[in-house]
């Protein structure tokens, strides 16, 4: 028998975009300020900006279109298959049990 109990053959596109957006313009921004601090005369720190800007925006709208794909693709091929468990409770945690849980 196997493992898995779940398939997961749906993304929500939005929080994908969002999450690589906002990972994008973070590590493009400073990546791009940088790049404006060292060449100032040529890029400049508006223009560093709008490079972190940019890379936000370019990898927001790749991983947006790779979601699609992927919920277009994983139900017509069965979808990816994952394991759900149960988080354990507080007390299963801690070890502790109270007389009444018996």
């Amino acid at each position: 028998m196997s493992d898995y109990n779940h398939m997961l053959t749906r993304v929500a596109c939005f929080p994908v975009f969002y999450l690589f957006f906002a990972a994008g313009t973070i590590g493009g921004g400073l990546l791009g300020l940088g790049l404006g601090i060292a060449n100032y005369e040529t890029v400049g720190l508006l223009g560093g900006a709008f490079i972190g800007l940019f890379i936000g925006l370019f990898l927001g709208l790749s991983a947006l279109v790779l979601a699609v794909i992927f919920n277009l693709l994983a139900p017509c091929l069965g979808g990816i298959p994952v394991s759900l468990a149960p988080l354990p409770s507080k007390q299963e945690r801690s070890g502790h049990t109270h007389p009444d849980d018996i």
